[in-house]
């Protein structure tokens, strides 16, 4: 099933959540996935990471900054 991450194409299992897209998205670029993070959808609602995702849905990861 294809996804887009921050408007980049990531191919995952079907029945995959919001977490298995983004581990799929920073492995693909060899990166340490954020501590970290919000999740929208492409309407820039806020999704949780357990979600559920179909094909061709848009999700964009914010990285926070750690307030300290």
């Amino acid at each position: 099933m294809i996804i887009f991450v921050n408007d980049e194409e990531v191919n995952i299992h079907k029945g995959a959540k919001v977490a298995d897209a983004m581990r799929a998205y920073y492995a693909q670029r060899k990166l340490k996935t954020p501590f970290r993070m919000s999740v929208t959808d492409a309407f820039d609602n806020s999704i949780a990471l357990d979600g559920e995702l179909r094909e061709g849905n848009k999700i964009y990861i914010k990285n926070e900054k750690s307030k300290s």
